[in-house]
């Protein structure tokens, strides 16, 4: 593999397996080792590393480049501010002017991104200062990020004046100063930078109208949402704008807008996005008083979502807030929630401690849950009494047989046998459904009471001796 074809499997490469496989060849190759395509080279390494969330592995690949230059040192910065440690990234920084590096308008930008992560106000001082002697104060991007530094220090008339004394101000420039009133909880000035704003895009929507949620201005939420379709020629949707309409739908009980919004969730396909959720689940609970029918509706729905926590705090509420009782199909949820999660002692304790006979459906969803998992002792007890509510289950039959036999207990899978013919038990015959010119047909195993065309069979049979 040359340099160029490892160059391309590194930009496309998607897992960490395969980035470590590149990694190693990299090394064996000794591209490492090639002053004219070790930075490079080592930057993208460190970059894919970041991409797959191993800081440390980024790290080392940092540290194995001899004399790092200041693209290097830029994507250090990166990789830590992407990290979520800001501190580090920020004693990197230190580490570069240390050695005598001059900072370029990327550098300083990671810089100043840092002390605003940081809330070091001091050194966003001192970086702005190098900003003016190595006259990168007419880079755009580079009095952005000033500007956001200086808003998350709360310092908002510095960020006004940066902002007043660029000589290109793009839609980024406008909502960095837009975001700044927002943490400071100035709505007012937020709504007066919107207003003035020459150009909008998402961004800068979705920051107007979550400011005006968190500032306790739902109704002009709304406003703002109904303006921001008027003027883009209908609104354009991205997870955190509906979770800020969600959360007015709720603050205002909006229900019929906010199950419009729940159609446009599931059009996107976002209904697995933690926030989303949340912010739908929200705004549902302070609009519907649950009844017995909601909370088994939830709890399925967190059944099949793995939400096992979710799932077991929703259950004491409704005993302890909502004063439910609970049915055997509230029980059945929880088994089969702790089941599917492999809780399997927990889905036991329950069943054992419920008010109520537990059903054979109960016992069934925990012995399936023990099939999955792999515990006989379990499936046995559950399986004995699965039988004894309903004897002529075949199913239970087999899958304890199957059991058995996987864990070489030719006894017991014999027994099993033995108990099917004695109570004259039989597995229902699996089943196939074709749909024949508007006809289903139905086709079970070892069937002789279809009428099948003697083509057919012969078709069959064909198809039999070339398989």
């Amino acid at each position: 593999m040359n340099y160029a074809s490892l160059q391309r499997t590194l930009h496309s490469c998607a897992s960490l397996d395969q980035l470590k496989r590149i990694h190693a060849q990299c090394v064996t190759l000794g591209f490492l080792n090639f002053r004219n395509v070790q930075q490079t080279l080592s930057c993208r390494l460190l970059q894919s590393y970041k991409n797959v969330g191993k800081t440390e592995e980024a790290e080392r690949v940092f540290n194995q480049i001899k004399g790092p230059d200041i693209v290097s040192w830029t994507c250090l910065l990166n990789l830590y501010l992407h990290s979520g440690l800001p501190s580090k990234s920020l004693s990197a920084f230190s580490r570069c002017l240390h050695i005598g590096l001059r900072p370029d308008s990327f550098l300083i930008v990671a810089a100043l991104s840092s002390c605003g992560h940081c809330k070091d106000l001091v050194r966003g001082r001192v970086v702005h200062g190098m900003v003016l002697r190595n006259c990168l104060d007419e880079n755009p991007v580079v009095g952005n990020a000033l500007i956001d530094m200086y808003c998350r220090n709360g310092v908002m008339g510095m960020a006004t004046l940066v902002f007043e004394k660029m000589g290109f101000k793009d839609v980024f420039s406008w909502t960095s100063l837009l975001n700044g009133y927002m943490l400071c909880n100035n709505l007012n000035c937020a709504r007066e930078v919107f207003d003035a704003m020459p150009e909008r895009n998402l961004v800068s929507w979705t920051a107007m109208i979550t400011g005006c949620v968190k500032g306790g201005a739902p109704i002009q939420a709304f406003e703002m949402f109904k303006r921001m379709g008027a003027d883009d020629g209908g609104p354009r949707l991205c997870a955190d704008l509906i979770v800020a309409v969600l959360s007015a739908c709720a603050d205002v009980g909006a229900l019929d807008f906010g199950q419009c919004l729940h159609g446009c969730v599931k059009k996107m396909s976002l209904e697995l996005d933690v926030a989303v959720s949340n912010a739908m689940m929200d705004m549902y609970s302070k609009r519907v008083t649950p009844n017995e029918v909601t909370m088994l509706s939830v709890l399925t729905a967190c059944s099949h979502a793995g939400l096992v926590v979710e799932g077991k705090v929703l259950f004491n509420r409704m005993i302890q807030c909502h004063y439910m009782k609970p049915k055997i199909e509230h029980y059945g949820c929880i088994v089969d929630l702790l089941g599917r999660a492999g809780f399997l002692e927990d889905a036991k304790e329950v069943i054992e401690m419920m008010p109520i006979n537990p059903d054979a459906t109960i016992w069934r969803s925990l012995l399936t849950a023990c099939s999955v998992h792999g515990n006989l002792s379990l499936a046995q007890i559950a399986g004995k009494k699965v039988i004894e509510i309903e004897p002529n289950d075949g199913g239970v039959y087999m899958l304890l047989w199957n059991m058995y036999c996987v864990a070489n207990m030719w006894k017991e899978a014999s027994e099993i046998r033995k108990l099917m013919k004695e109570g004259r038990v039989k597995k229902r015959p699996g089943c196939s459904v074709v749909d024949v010119n508007g006809v289903v047909q139905e086709f079970f195993a070892e069937d002789t009471l279809l009428q099948v065309s003697a083509e057919l069979c012969h078709l069959l049979k064909r198809i039999k001796e070339h398989s």
